[in-house]
């Protein structure tokens, strides 16, 4: 049976045989039994007593009373993390938000140099295109996928950016959306690495799930080919 606790005035779990006084104290409003709550645009982290002893369920473990979990944007849920009391569950909240905050930080500016490195090679592109007096369009929309293949198979270095480039049914996956993997650490290269899917759906959680942090997604732009979906990085 799974044993029910409610909180003192102390905010210091005591158990509840009562079931209906457990229901009671339960259906207050949720700032009776939130630690925190930290929510941007991007996620949402909150840290709540959860009132019942889920470890006790199985038969094994201290009581662990409080959870915080980490939804994102899109409705995702992260792994949650759980504690016996409330002050380890103020700390834990605090270290989960911080550090979240700090990748989704480091993310971001990893996503703004590896951005303005493709508008410069563009722009390369296109100046390299006048002056021979032929633009040719395929060439000057080419985002990372084009030259940097001469690098395929490259060994990566352990501060590389991945970027990921996700192609709507390409000519040689013509059954399914594609992501390749880049690495761009001041250059970008190409990499053997590629995940398929049947839906856009699906390959954009591959990519999510493949990446390291919290990462962006970068539009195609006009001039890219026309089977390029998006980047991420």
């Amino acid at each position: 049976m799974i044993q029910g606790y409610i909180l003192d005035e102390n905010k210091v779990p005591l158990p509840c045989a009562d079931v209906a006084r457990w229901a009671r104290w339960m259906g207050q409003e949720p700032a009776a039994h939130r630690v925190a709550r930290d929510e941007t645009e991007r996620y949402l982290v909150s840290t709540v007593f959860l009132g019942i002893d889920q470890h006790r369920a199985f038969g094994e473990g201290e009581p662990m009373l409080f959870e915080t979990t980490v939804w994102f944007g899109d409705g995702e849920r992260a792994d949650s993390q759980r504690y016996q009391c409330w002050n380890e569950a103020v700390a834990g909240h605090a270290r989960v938000s911080t550090t979240l905050a700090m990748k989704i930080a480091s993310a971001d500016a990893a996503a703004a140099a590896a951005l303005r490195a493709m508008v410069g090679r563009r722009c390369e592109v296109n100046e390299s295109a006048e002056t021979a007096g032929v633009v040719d369009a395929a060439d000057v929309g080419e985002r990372i996928d084009g030259a940097e293949r001469a690098g395929a198979g490259a060994a990566a270095v352990d501060d590389s950016v991945p970027i990921w480039i996700i192609y709507d049914h390409p000519a040689d996956y013509p059954h399914c959306f594609v992501a390749r993997k880049f690495l761009y650490d001041g250059a970008s290269t190409a990499t053997e690495t590629v995940l398929t899917a049947t839906s856009l759906t699906l390959i954009r959680r591959n990519v999510i799930n493949a990446m390291p942090h919290v990462p962006n997604c970068l539009e195609r732009a006009p001039g890219d080919d026309a089977v390029i979906v998006e980047c991420w990085v």
